[in-house]
């Protein structure tokens, strides 16, 4: 309700968008000094549709403290409360047009889309399991025990999936016969599984590619707002055709099923489900997506609903539901196991109170799952190899099992690091990068720095890696040299006939074959047979008459220790001489001669 002024008589309306019309009673018409009433030219209909009496129309002027409007107003006899139309509200900016709402909260997002969140979702297409030619049907007859406590959930939960059209009854005798798994969950409810082991051993993949964590989030530079969607049982929203479903039968103490969804357990799921998921939302920007978990940022909050609109839509149409376990519009997310931010990356803070609860081993195998958990946070933690070793020595079967000093101060460290483990920036393809890697006796070490924004220079992420008992005895000058190569890129295997540039010979040569290892190979040139091994080759992208420029080691006041980067050309004649000045720093010009289609530089 709202005051206005009507040709200088106050009167209080009720703001009807939805009107087309102003309207007013017949009483306040009569009470001032209005414009003489004319013949109605329209047809008003109230709710339901039923016409209303109009006693006629009149022009008066509309006005509250700011602003004013001429406007026709109509009497209409019954009506008891004045109504001002929708376009009289905008033109005294009683009310606005909002082309877009904010999607800042779950409650917005369902009104918005309410079809998201209703039920379990049904993709169009079904998936058909395409076995091999040799494969040898597999059918068990008794179904594994469930114990007496969970079986009314057990059967509970069969008859839920059952109305939910996932699973359907079994009669007919079937080729495949899988036993029944149920696992408790932590909400008290069990969950079904089927071990496929054996129909996994004949099911032909797609071998469609799961992007890897690292790879997902290094396409998070400039993010600020973040939202998660999660697909509501993702897997069972694909179905199966009917031939492909007799193969899923599995057997239970209530009977034998088939699954009418994509089930859980098959090898071939994870890779289809993110082909289906990454095929309906290719194309948009600031949409990562890992199997049924997808994020979608922003740099503003307006980017990221715009960004986020779009994958609701695309969704939608194609016919997927999301738990409500999804996240709107939030500064902080947790997203693959770790929590992510516009300032970084930290690990998640359940991961890391699981590593800190842990006791202190009594066997083997409690220190192979201590490492196996450390190493999952490997990336926040610096010279993680190093730091470890007392406890991997224990691992070594020629070793007796001997929890000492040693071991228990390398337990502490690695959680007393964990508590405050350093912060990571986010990954910017355009920030000036740099890799400082290092090497001790026992293992590789590793950083990624990145400069952004004019800032100092930051961590991205840290790697290392435990040496070989034939790896430690390399020279410590090859150790750092098979480090920092290895860290720069993964070379594929080299081909006889491939051409290589040997820096130091200044001459090409040509591979003649592996040299009985599979990082060395013997490479003929004109003044002889070489053998060089697999991390003295580097891959040249760069075209033949760009001279490669060595920076000294020392680093300058704003590089951190330990980091080369690369420095302007040299200038000079194009002879490929070698300069070598007085002091430690040694600079090396080496210009390949035109006309040479190299494919490797060997240093």
């Amino acid at each position: 309700m709202t005051e206005v002024t009507m040709d200088n008589h106050k009167a209080v309306f009720k703001i009807d968008t939805g009107a087309d019309v102003t309207a007013v009673p017949e009483q306040l018409y009569a009470q001032g000094q209005f414009n003489k009433l004319a013949r109605a030219t329209k047809i008003l209909y109230g709710p339901g549709g039923v016409p209303l009496k109009l006693k006629g129309k009149f022009t008066a002027v509309l006005s509250n403290s700011k602003h004013s409007t001429h406007e026709e107003v109509y009497v209409v006899e019954g009506l008891r409360t004045p109504l001002l139309s929708g376009a009289a509200a905008m033109t005294l900016q009683l009310v606005a047009r909002v082309n877009s709402i904010s999607l800042d909260s779950k409650e917005t997002v369902k009104r918005e889309f309410p079809k998201l969140f209703s039920g379990l979702g049904k993709m169009e297409g079904e998936y058909t399991i395409v076995l091999k030619p040799d494969a040898k049907p597999f059918s068990l007859s008794t179904p594994r025990h469930i114990s007496l406590p969970l079986l009314q959930k057990v059967k509970e939960e069969l008859s839920r999936m059952e109305q939910q059209g996932v699973i359907s009854k079994v009669d007919e005798p079937t080729a495949w016969c899988a036993p029944m798994v149920a696992v408790l969950k932590s909400s008290g409810r069990v969950r079904i599984c089927s071990d496929l082991t054996e129909l996994n051993k004949s099911v032909m993949r797609e071998k469609h590619p799961l992007p890897s964590v690292e790879h997902t989030l290094g396409q998070l530079a400039g993010a600020k707002v973040f939202s998660k969607l999660d697909a509501k049982s993702g897997f069972w929203q694909i179905p199966l055709s009917k031939d492909s479903s007799l193969l899923t039968t599995f057997i239970s103490p209530f009977g034998r099923y088939h699954y009418n969804r994509l089930c859980f357990g098959i090898s071939s799921a994870p890779e289809h489900f993110q082909k289906r998921i990454s095929r309906t939302l290719e194309g948009l920007e600031g949409v990562l997506c890992q199997m049924d978990d997808v994020l979608i940022w922003g740099a503003t909050q307006r980017e990221h609903d715009e960004r986020l609109r779009k994958a609701l839509v695309r969704l939608q149409e194609a016919g997927v539901t999301l738990n409500d376990k999804c996240e709107f519009s939030k500064h902080k997310i947790k997203f693959l196991g770790q929590v992510i931010e516009a300032t970084g990356v930290s690990p998640d803070p359940d991961k890391v109170r699981a590593v800190k609860d842990m006791a202190v081993p009594s066997n083997v195998s409690e220190v192979r799952s201590f490492l196996g958990m450390t190493n999952h946070l490997g990336k926040f933690l610096p010279h993680l190899a190093e730091k470890t070793r007392p406890l991997r020595d224990l691992l070594r079967k020629s070793n007796m099992w001997a929890w000492g000093p040693q071991q228990q101060q390398a337990f502490d460290q690695i959680k007393e690091e964990l508590t405050t483990p350093p912060g990571l920036a986010l990954y910017d393809p355009n920030a000036d990068t740099l890799v400082s890697a290092d090497a001790s006796s026992y293992g590789l070490g590793a950083v990624l720095l990145q400069r952004q924004e004019g800032a100092d220079w930051k961590p991205v992420a840290y790697a290392s890696r435990a040496l070989s008992d034939t790896e430690r005895r390399y020279a410590q000058i090859e150790k750092e040299n098979y480090d920092r190569r290895h860290r720069a890129h993964e070379m594929p295997p080299l081909q006889e006939g491939d051409h290589v540039w040997v820096k130091d010979i200044l001459e090409r040569g040509t591979v003649v074959s592996h040299a009985g290892t599979p990082r060395s190979y013997m490479i003929e040139t004109p003044r002889g047979t070489l053998r060089r091994n697999r991390y003295h080759l580097s891959p040249t992208p760069t075209a033949p008459e760009t001279p490669t420029v060595l920076q000294p080691d020392t680093p300058g006041e704003d590089e951190p220790a330990g980091v080369s980067t690369p420095a302007a050309p040299v200038s000079g004649d194009d002879s490929g001489q070698q300069t070598r000045p007085t002091g430690r720093s040694v600079t090396t010009r080496v210009t390949v001669p035109p006309g040479y289609l190299k494919d490797y530089v060997c240093q």
